[in-house]
């Protein structure tokens, strides 16, 4: 790229720097070459990230990535092509196209004349989100590595606070203004996101893969400064060209195992995530011939759709607690015995959990299984983005989020022949399809082809060598 070098020889030259409030989108304007310290030294990306450390910067974009986390069919289908995009065009314009489609059509809904306006406007929703997974890709991508799984594990925080929250605007606001204020006032998390997100910077990484060399240094120099530290002395190096984006280099040979195993997971634990959403309530009620020994009539529900009662609501938010409950446990466990083993773990507590709702037992325990199963589903939802990112290099790591996070709503789009068809047929039945879902993904996970526990994060295929099985 002659232009680039041109602007980083211009930069250079002139040496000044963008004050350190300005809008991070015009980061190559603050490139400031460090070469000066030593004309003979380099030093790759992942190293100027390992040497800044954790600061201002990163929890900057945690905040900001949050929010984004806080309607399936659209999901599906474009989570693929939504992720060849980020590696091809960058992170930030595909996450703002996905702020603003999610904020836009959420909104337009409120004012929807009919049911079907509703369906086609939440499709728009589902199909503007099902870019939101690259957060989390860039948000990761700017991590150092010891920090990396801790911030995966925390980050779940924004997920079950936004839940919680949400629930309690439900019951605030659907039995008194109805649910188009509802949707109307969900739409303003995303708002703020758009009127800040010009102080989102684009991934290093991806500048530095795409041969923006001089784009990729004016964002560690201001990562840098917010951090209040220093870059390593000498020039960066440029990484390896390579096709980024393509299909055929996410499934070479290297990565063809280890991607199928990826989707299975992510598939079974979006399953399995938003199946004890959905049986939660069914399983009190189905409980209650257990405690009070009076039989409940099976067979098909005739009954047609209730409004949510208190009682409701207090449960929806009582079982979103569970989600906080494996954050000590795995923030230990991810950096003490790897991603793959504690994902495994968790897996395999949710299965058990599973398992132990078929006994008869008492309202107390029912709730502690329930809170299990929340807590370590959630949890592996969080370890699966962790190890798809820390896996994948830099050129397919987008497409590889977005491949997943399609085949992860196809797990939560079949999720309710589970938990409302079968469930209405026979509790145990689908309890034990849970199980055994619950069962092989565990197994997968520990059938892993290697861990990423503390290994960098690698821009290109030939930087993996032959790491890879």
């Amino acid at each position: 790229a002659d232009s680039d070098d041109q602007l980083n020889d211009n930069l250079q030259q002139d040496g000044t720097c963008a004050d350190v409030h300005a809008p991070l989108l015009s980061a190559e304007s603050c490139y400031h070459d460090n070469s000066n310290h030593d004309n003979r030294a380099t030093f790759r990306l992942e190293e100027a990230v390992e040497f800044m450390g954790f600061g201002r910067f990163q929890i900057m974009m945690i905040f900001f990535m949050g929010m984004f986390s806080m309607v399936f069919v659209g999901m599906l289908i474009f989570s693929l092509p939504f992720g060849s995009l980020a590696d091809r065009r960058g992170r930030w314009p595909v996450l703002w196209m996905s702020a603003f489609g999610v904020s836009y059509f959420g909104f337009l809904t409120t004012f929807s004349p009919t049911y079907m306006w509703v369906l086609v406007l939440r499709t728009l929703v589902g199909v503007s989100f099902a870019a939101s997974p690259q957060g989390n890709t860039l948000l990761m991508e700017f991590l150092p590595s010891k920090f990396r799984a801790k911030v995966a594990v925390t980050f779940q925080l924004f997920w079950a606070a936004g839940s919680t929250l949400e629930i309690m605007l439900a019951y605030l606001v659907v039995p008194t203004l109805g649910w188009r204020y509802l949707v109307a006032f969900s739409c303003v998390p995303m708002t703020v996101v758009l009127l800040l997100y010009r102080f989102i910077p684009e991934s290093a990484r991806y500048c530095l893969a795409a041969g923006q060399r001089g784009k990729a240094m004016g964002v560690l120099n201001r990562i840098a400064r917010m951090n209040r530290t220093t870059l390593p002395p000498g020039t960066l190096v440029k990484s390896a060209e390579a096709p980024r984006g393509t299909l055929k280099e996410l499934t070479h040979r290297k990565y063809r195992r280890t991607l199928l195993q990826d989707m299975l997971l992510w598939c079974g634990v979006g399953c399995l995530y938003y199946g004890i959403i959905l049986v939660s309530s069914e399983i009190t009620k189905s409980k209650q011939s257990c405690w009070d020994g009076d039989p409940l009539p099976q067979g098909n529900d005739t009954c047609a759709c209730k409004p949510l009662t208190r009682k409701d609501y207090t449960t929806m938010i009582v079982a979103t607690y569970g989600e906080f409950l494996q954050l000590p446990i795995n923030l230990v466990l991810v950096d003490l015995i790897g991603r793959k083993f504690t994902l495994g773990v968790n897996l395999a507590l949710v299965a058990g959990f599973y398992f132990l709702l078929n006994l008869c037992t008492t309202p107390a325990w029912v709730t502690f299984f329930v809170f299990g199963i929340r807590a370590f589903s959630a949890g592996s939802m969080n370890l699966v983005y962790l190890y798809t990112t820390e896996f994948f290099p830099t050129t397919v790591r987008a497409l590889a989020i977005g491949t997943c996070s399609a085949v992860a709503r196809l797990g939560a789009m079949l999720t309710p022949f589970v938990a409302q068809v079968l469930l209405n047929q026979s509790l145990s039945h689908a309890l034990y399809v849970y199980t055994g879902i619950a069962l092989v993904c565990s197994l997968t996970a520990f059938l892993l082809p290697y861990d990423t526990k503390g290994r960098a994060l690698v821009d290109t295929s030939l930087e993996r060598n032959n790491e890879v099985t």
